[in-house]
């Protein structure tokens, strides 16, 4: 550590085997214990700071996440996640991104493998199984209804509202209330089925293709839907999506 009239300089290696965030930065969105070795050098007032830091178990955003490790780096109010590795959800995700402290605005790039649908946040109520996802991220703090990300999934050995789901894959963007869908295949107990098209706020613009598709399963999504059989249909969905006009073309048994 340098002291003297101009500026205030260090050059030090900081460990620490359980060390709270929230001390310091008292906004964090994680919650628990780190165990850290990081080396901080530069002046007093923009440190440097390069570091690897481990959590048996943590919380972040108030979600559980067990055996992470990260290797960062935080240099002029800015966050640099050069690796990311942790048990979330069931699976595992890597991660590597930035983040301005100042206002929030983070870039990321996101992987994970295996995640169990049923256990992640409220926008994906209803749909259950393994989840794989390659996703890149662009926002501002914690509210993904702003932020735009893109990538592709796939869903495995699941389930929408009790229609089995054997595999599906989407790949997809989505900038606020715009979200176009390059295309979703979907192999269910009872058939298959692909979508592709756009949804502006309230406006559908979506085709849909489904063959050898078993119409009870319709039954388990309303009730008051009374039809059986099998059929082939192609359709198109636009308009309101309260009020939208549904043109089909099919061939039943």
């Amino acid at each position: 550590v340098h002291l003297d009239a101009e500026e205030r300089w260090l050059g030090v290696v900081a460990q620490s085997e359980n060390f709270d965030p929230e001390r310091i930065f008292t906004q964090s969105p994680f919650k628990g214990s780190v165990a850290f070795t990081a080396d901080i050098s530069g002046s007093f007032s923009q440190p440097e700071v390069h570091g690897v830091f481990k959590v048996k178990t943590g919380l972040i955003y108030d979600y559980p996440l067990q055996a992470a490790e990260v290797k960062a780096s935080f240099k002029d109010n800015i966050l640099g996640i050069d690796e990311m590795t942790a048990s979330v959800f069931g699976g595992k995700i890597w991660l590597n991104g930035k983040l301005d402290a100042r206002d929030m605005n983070y870039i990321a790039h996101v992987k994970a493998e295996n995640i169990r649908a049923e256990s992640l946040p409220s926008s994906l109520r209803g749909i259950s199984g393994l989840l794989s996802a390659d996703l890149g991220m662009n926002g501002k703090g914690e509210d993904l209804s702003t932020a735009e990300i893109y990538g592709a999934a796939t869903l495995r050995a699941g389930a929408y509202q009790g229609i089995g789901i054997d595999q599906a894959e989407i790949s997809f963007y989505k900038q606020g209330e715009s979200f176009k869908l390059d295309a979703l295949s979907m192999t269910t107990t009872g058939g298959r089925l692909s979508v592709a098209g756009s949804v502006e706020g309230t406006k559908l613009d979506l085709e849909f293709r489904a063959l050898d598709f078993d119409l009870q399963q319709l039954a388990q999504l309303d009730p008051a839907v009374d039809v059986s059989g099998g059929a082939d249909v192609q359709a198109k969905v636009y308009g309101d999506i309260d009020n939208p006009v549904i043109e089909a073309e099919f061939s039943a048994e």
